[in-house]
Order: C-alpha cells, then structure tokens, then sequence
C-alpha cells in the first residue's frame, strides 16, 4: 500500500459507489502492509459526513498500526476535495503525528476517479 496508484484503484473498486457518504481508513504495519480495512466508520448523508480525528485514531491504535490511508467517497461521483476535506486532513494529521502515527494519504473516491491528497500536494 506504499504506492498512490494502487492504493485509488483498490479503494476504487471497492468503495467507489453508493448513495450516501461513507468515510473508511485502511490500517497498515510499519512496512504498509495491510493490517485492516475498516470501511464504515462514519456514514453520512447524500453530501456529508461529520467525522472526527479522534474515532479514526482510536481504531488505529487498537489495530496496533503504525500508519492509515483515511478515504471516503463522494455520492456525487466527482472526486474533487471540498474545503472541509481539506480542514479535516489537516486537522487529523497534526492529531496523528501527536500520538505517533503517520497519515499516509487521504483519498477521495468517485465514479469519476479517486483524489489522493499525498499526489495532489495536500498533504
């Protein structure tokens, strides 16, 4: 799970769709080897879904693991990050580097592609 592309077309295939907002993390080990996909963390309504650092934190270090890739997907089918994608990663990075994880990525998913936050310079 080391590589942007492979990571959007796995979440892609797997998340890419549905009618309400959902957000997931993917756990990984020190070498980012795939520990746990936790694909329902929050649920949302058509266009959002109010998520807080704590609980995805929490998850990740009950799964022992030393870095997450959160993503989540947008009903709408356009990948594109909203403002409040943008606040919450930043806000959720400084929270991981705090307790000694690391946020590997944020990724976006749509039928219309997917978004890394780490290739689009955002994180």
């Amino acid at each position: 799970m080391n590589e942007p592309a492979l990571v959007k077309e796995y979440l892609r295939r797997t998340h890419g769709d549905g009618a309400q907002e959902r957000t997931g993390a993917l756990y990984l080990n020190a070498r980012n080897r795939l520990l746990r996909d936790d694909p329902e963390i929050y649920r949302g309504t058509l266009d959002r879904a109010v998520v807080e650092p704590r609980e995805l934190l929490k998850r990740a270090l009950l799964s022992n693991a030393a870095a997450l890739i959160v993503y989540h997907n947008h009903p709408s089918g356009d990948p594109s990050p909203s403002r409040e994608d943008r606040e919450f990663t930043r806000r959720l990075a400084s929270a991981a580097d705090l307790v000694g994880l690391r946020l590997l990525d944020h990724v976006v998913v749509g039928r219309e592609g997917c978004v890394s936050f780490r290739e689009a310079g955002l994180l």
